[in-house]
């Protein structure tokens, strides 16, 4: 198995197969199947390049990481320290590492959304929903500033940052937010509906906890999404959230913030597969959003670890109608909370557990399952596609089909953060 991520192999042993992705491997359930779960279950799971994992990091991986080129940056906070790490993913090595300077005691990566400006080469940070500091990558000090701004939210919101077309986006800031040259705000207020003939509401309300972010170019736009995450229900309880708003950015004179024409608005709603939470997203060729893992809401409570595979249809296809959800008869080999990164040039969805550990699939593993072929390139790097049938499949799934619907967990869940893995042996020289 893979040593520890960045070091020689030998010098640590990686902790069985069964526990890598904090849920074991993934079991079967005695319950009543139906015709399609019975696929499911008949359907072997996918494998993982190389049958394990690439390696394990000494650390947490809770928030996503920030990729840069060929370059993964990993955050986290660690016995009241908050550190940064580059990855090379052509070497899986580990170029850098470093402790941030200038955190208080109270700052916790966790507790933040973050985005790389790729020009700049900073990292801006909002803390706490409010707060906004940045780091710059080529100062030595590695100091962690405040920008001297502060966010405004409204109706339970919380705001999620992007980096898209050169430009920062701050998805949820209000124009009560301070204004900066760096950043555009997107309020989300600006989503609003007639209820009545004279009474409106605001159509993003208590969203944007936890949420996962994703650049997409569709009907020959760019959109922002921002899919799932927590959110508080009727009865107090916090629970995985199902629901799913983009936000168009180009060739985008069509659309309005008019309350009487939803279906123009700059923000469009649908709804995420379930309600989830924790799950790796990807996007596929501006083809597919494919979601592997998390935990969200199945059969009317909880189910925290999750081996699933989801996938969105970005466009028509023979096999596919666009914006409708499927689910792969294959799973993956373990049931986890996962980040994902998707390498285009080497055909590899990089999945990070939370506790650290980095397995690598073949999209076209994946892919070939929703479209009936797999590509391939040949010996002058041309791209061809070359039936190879479905062989297990996949389900259609109604996206919209637990909106309103009263799956409540029976104790309250939320979010929390793991405890660090046991000693702090990742030294912060670079």
């Amino acid at each position: 198995m893979g040593g520890i991520c960045g070091g020689d192999p030998s010098e640590a042993t990686v902790r069985a197969k069964s526990a890598s992705a904090g849920g074991g491997l993934a079991d079967e359930e005695d319950l009543k199947l139906t015709d399609q779960e019975s696929a499911k279950r008949a359907a072997p799971p996918f494998e993982w390049v190389g049958n394990k994992p690439v390696c394990e990091f000494t650390f947490n991986i809770q928030t996503p990481p920030l990729v840069r080129g060929n370059e993964l940056i990993f955050l986290y906070t660690k016995k009241q320290r908050t550190k940064y790490v580059i990855f090379d993913l052509n070497t899986g090595q580990i170029s850098k590492k470093a402790v941030i300077q200038g955190t208080d005691e109270k700052f916790d990566v966790f507790n933040t959304v973050y985005a790389l400006h790729e020009e700049q080469q900073r990292i801006y940070f909002i803390e706490s929903n409010e707060r906004l500091f940045v780091l710059d990558l080529n100062d030595a000090d590695n100091e962690l500033k405040p920008l001297n701004k502060s966010i405004t939210t409204s109706d339970n919101n919380v705001a999620s940052i992007a980096f898209v077309n050169q430009k920062l986006y701050i998805l949820g800031g209000e124009e009560k937010s301070d204004l900066d040259d760096n950043y555009e705000l997107v309020p989300y207020s600006t989503a609003v509906k007639f209820i009545s003939a004279d009474r409106k509401a605001q159509r993003i309300d208590g969203f944007g906890s936890f949420a996962t972010v994703m650049k997409v170019h569709k009907d020959d736009s760019d959109w922002i999404y921002v899919i799932g995450g927590l959110h508080e229900t009727e009865k107090g309880y916090m629970g995985p959230n199902d629901q799913m708003f983009r936000y168009v950015l180009t060739n985008c004179d069509a659309y309005t913030d008019d309350p009487h024409a939803v279906d123009k608005q700059r923000w469009q709603g649908s709804y995420f597969v379930q309600p989830a939470n924790r799950f790796g997203l990807i996007n596929y060729n501006n083809e597919y959003l494919v979601s592997f893992g998390g935990f969200m809401f199945m059969n009317k409570k909880i189910e925290n670890r999750l081996d699933s595979v989801f996938v969105l249809a970005l466009t028509d296809s023979a096999k596919c109608e666009k914006d409708s959800w499927y689910e792969l008869a294959r799973r993956l080999p373990l049931k986890g909370h996962y980040h994902a990164v998707y390498s285009q040039d080497s055909g590899l969805v990089h999945l990070f557990t939370y506790d650290g550990f980095y397995y690598q699939l073949n999209i076209q593993d994946v892919i070939k399952e929703v479209t009936g072929y797999e590509t391939i390139k040949d010996e002058d790097d041309e791209e061809h596609k070359v039936p190879v049938g479905l062989e297990h499949g996949a389900v259609f799934k109604h996206g919209w089909l637990h909106q309103g619907k009263p799956l409540l967990p029976e104790k309250t869940k939320s979010i929390k953060n793991l405890e660090p893995k046991g000693g702090d042996d990742d030294s912060d020289e670079e």
